[in-house]
């Protein structure tokens, strides 16, 4: 299981509701993590400060997600106007029934490659939503999390 997979379950295990389809924006997106403190997450995620900034490093510019991800749920994979109008039809309106908006960042893999941070979020309507730093660790039947650090809740 890629890491975009195994973040994406783990949003919906925090999610903790059926959804109907996940929205997807298809393109990376770090979101909210300029006054990240730094020394906090890196404690809270049993990494170096190094590896937190590399996350951000990483997430510098948008990059496109790989097309061929897989979810736990039916999903698509828009540009972000198109991925908001398909998780709302309008700017007032509520989200369509069932529907998940998420986001996910570039992935910062440790030299190795045995480890990695994903920042992940959901948004699931007005006052709804999460977002997340994850620390994977490569098992032999894929990526799985080791820690999360609340990054924003509503």
């Amino acid at each position: 299981m890629s890491v975009y997979c195994e973040a994406v379950h783990e949003l919906l295990h925090r999610y903790g509701t059926p959804v109907a389809r996940i929205v997807v924006i298809d393109r990376t997106k770090l979101g909210l993590l300029g006054e990240l403190d730094e020394q906090y997450a890196a404690k809270t995620l049993q990494v170096t400060v190094d590896t937190v900034r590399n996350l951000k490093a990483v997430n510098q510019e948008p990059t496109a997600l790989p097309a061929n991800l897989q979810f736990d749920a039916p999903h698509v994979m828009l540009p972000e106007a198109a991925a908001i109008s398909a998780y709302r039809p309008g700017q007032t309106d509520p989200p369509r029934a069932g529907n998940l908006l998420v986001t996910l960042s570039a992935i910062s893999f440790t030299a190795d490659r045995e480890e990695a941070l994903v920042y992940g979020s959901f948004t699931c309507g007005g006052m709804c939503g999460q977002g997340v730093i994850m620390r994977m660790t490569k098992a032999a039947d894929g990526w799985r999390v080791a820690r999360v650090l609340d990054v924003w809740i509503s």
